[in-house]
């Protein structure tokens, strides 16, 4: 298997998120930039009208890879807020103008990503960090965001933390993987231990989301701007992304969720968590969400996806206690970390949802929160060995 650090699957020493971000694009796409960054200051007051004076700006000057990220980030975002960030509440507009939709679309195409903002949009490429400490989440200034809130920065800096630190232990797994392969079980047991207290670390850090970000301004500030336009009332046709001349295209969009990270889909993988024998629509849900993933991630991930994982490789070797325990500690650090969302998305979702009276909570992305992450949760507790 390749390493992790293959530059074929940008895939960096620091993880998912790249080792350094592009904060200036060519002088062209300022107007970009400028919406994007005063979008807090703009959506209260009519972003719409600000991106009504744009021009459709040719792409053909955005060559390299981090100048079409820094785009994408920007465009998407700007469409969200175009889409959802109107001077009532519940103005949403079903209609993407061609000065967002044209560019939006090539660059989307060329990342290999949907058109729509995603988890690379807000944690992945929206981040700066001078101390490259990225583990600690008080270290990460974020770059764009749609109200300027502590509670979104830090939303988004968690996630990008959990990214960071789940990657040094990526080289081990991978390692123990291609060990295996060669019937050298050694490196086995150290890669499932570091995975374990890798996974203990991310739990404390979805833990520290209560530090800074606030239940209610999460839900109804933040949250609304994510969603995207599939299995939402308010948008039943979808999108439509104009061309110009009276042409253009309805899409029905996943919006933004910590689904699309690739890094917690490689750990299931790794071990061999099963979401698609005793599930329901939860396999379904993590392969859809792998077109939301850069093109590069989506590669590494379906790699790793041809290869034995470790409870097949486990469950083929005579009964060794000390793999199996590690094995089967390391299935229920997931189980914890994925009880502990629960509790999470309880404080941040159901709660505050309940108090707006809103009947049955969705996910960003378009699923019914508390049943898929229950299921998701029942399934990682099944693949014990």
């Amino acid at each position: 298997m390749t390493p992790p650090q293959h530059e074929e699957f940008a895939v960096a020493a620091g993880g998912f998120p790249p080792d350094g971000n592009l904060l200036h694009a060519p002088p062209y796409y300022a107007a970009w930039d400028g919406i994007a960054r005063d979008l807090p200051k703009l959506i209260p007051c009519g972003v719409r009208g600000a991106v009504d004076q744009l021009s459709i700006l040719s792409t053909d000057g955005l060559e390299l890879q981090d100048e079409l990220r820094w785009a994408y980030v920007r465009l998407s975002f700007i469409s969200q807020a175009y889409i959802r960030g109107g001077e009532t509440p519940g103005d949403v507009r079903a209609h993407l103008p061609p000065q967002l939709a044209v560019p939006l679309v090539h660059i989307s195409k060329r990342l290999g990503l949907q058109p729509v903002i995603s988890y690379a949009a807000t944690c992945l490429w929206n981040f700066r960090c001078e101390s490259n400490n990225l583990s600690k989440p008080e270290c990460i200034e974020t770059l764009v965001t749609f109200t300027g809130t502590e509670s979104e920065s830090w939303f988004y800096r968690i996630s990008i933390a959990i990214e960071a630190r789940g990657a040094a232990v990526l080289p081990a797994l991978v390692h123990a993987l291609q060990a295996a392969g060669k019937c050298d079980y050694e490196p086995l047991v150290p890669a499932l231990r570091e995975l374990q207290c890798c996974i203990k670390d991310i739990i404390h850090l979805l833990q520290r989301m209560s530090e800074r970000c606030d239940p209610m301004v999460f839900y109804n500030r933040i949250r609304p701007f994510l969603a995207g336009s599939q299995n939402v009332a308010e948008l039943p046709s979808g999108v439509f992304y104009d061309r110009g001349n009276k042409e253009g295209e309805w899409k029905q969009l996943r919006g933004g969720s910590n689904g699309q990270s690739t890094l917690l889909q490689v750990f299931d993988k790794v071990i061999g968590i099963d979401h698609g024998s005793n599930g329901v629509g939860t396999a379904n849900f993590h392969d859809e969400m792998k077109e939301y993933m850069p093109a590069e991630h989506r590669r590494f991930l379906e790699q790793v996806e041809r290869q034995r994982t470790i409870r097949e490789v486990v469950m083929s070797l005579p009964a060794v206690p000390d793999i199996r325990a590690a094995c089967d500690a390391a299935i229920d650090s997931m189980y914890d970390l994925r009880s502990k969302h629960l509790s999470v998305v309880a404080r941040y979702i159901s709660v505050p949802s309940s108090k707006s009276r809103s009947e049955r909570v969705a996910g960003t992305g378009g699923t019914f929160l508390n049943s898929f992450l229950r299921q998701a949760r029942d399934n990682t507790k099944a693949a014990k060995v």
